[in-house]
């Protein structure tokens, strides 16, 4: 027999899946009117690179991130192209806190993702751009790139209670630089957890590590068994994982994750 708090979750992931089927089928004739698949020269992509997420040439106006759609858009998959990149397809969240947010992460830490991906799977994304997925660390750098970012961390406690982290700055650094993550001050109704002051817990100002790329300072490999993150000896938080999500003091297991970036308001790059 299942408990209430069972039925009620299973209720709400049916719904989820029925607004999943009905967005996909939108985007599906968005993108048949708009857009045509083309092949992009010189570019391999990993087996396991998302279904949705394929190269197009469209005929629209080709925005660098979501915050450049109009206001009354929708919520949904579109095309953006960011500087010196290819154009990509990311979900674009138009009704949180004023829209206009580029979604990279999304977990609901039930799926099918197992989130034990190779570095080249973490580089490039994989899931699905509807449901649980990774746009690609690479794509996140390039994105977060273009001027000064701020990220949002939504995270479903054990409760399934919606909290968030913010941080007015985000950036991701280059390949070269191992993808070090630099966020600014945090506010919000999760507690910070991402500069928390613990040793071996810091997650800013560190590189990204997979369980085939080890960049952290721990003994051993931190991703073996969290999955690709931002690691230092190990985690105070971790949101790519495939159950038992965590976020520091306010749930080890966390039920759902989002994360949003789009450009911050405390100051423009010119």
């Amino acid at each position: 027999m299942l408990t209430e708090e069972e039925k009620k979750r299973a209720t709400r992931l049916e719904k989820r899946r029925a607004t999943q089927e009905a967005a996909r089928a939108s985007t599906s004739e968005q993108m048949n009117a708009k857009c045509t698949e083309k092949e992009y020269e010189n570019y391999e992509w990993s087996s396991q690179v998302y279904s949705l997420h394929v190269i197009v040439k469209c005929t629209v106006t080709a925005y660098s991130d979501c915050s450049q759609l109009p206001s009354t858009s929708p919520s949904g998959v579109y095309v953006i192209q960011p500087k010196d990149t290819h154009p990509l397809m990311v979900y674009c969240d138009m009704n949180t806190t004023g829209g206009g947010w580029t979604v990279i992460q999304r977990n609901n830490g039930s799926g099918e993702l197992t989130w034990d991906e190779s570095w080249t799977t973490y580089k490039y994304g994989f899931g699905d751009l509807l449901g649980d997925h990774w746009v690609g660390i690479e794509y996140i750098h390039k994105i977060a790139s273009q001027t000064i970012y701020q990220v949002r961390f939504v995270i479903y406690d054990a409760t399934y209670n919606m909290r968030y982290a913010d941080y007015n700055m985000f950036l991701v650094d280059n390949e070269k630089n191992g993808y070090k993550l630099r966020l600014g001050s945090y506010s919000g109704t999760a507690g910070d957890g991402m500069t928390v002051p613990e040793t071996s817990k810091l997650h800013d100002n560190k590189k990204f590590s997979t369980r085939d790329k080890d960049q952290d300072s721990y003994g051993g490999n931190c991703a073996s068994g969290y999955g690709g993150w931002w690691y230092d000896a190990c985690v105070a938080s971790n949101l790519n994982v495939k159950s038992s999500l965590n976020w520091h003091k306010l749930c080890s297991n966390c039920l759902g994750s989002a994360i949003l970036i789009r450009p911050s308001s405390i100051c423009k790059v010119a």
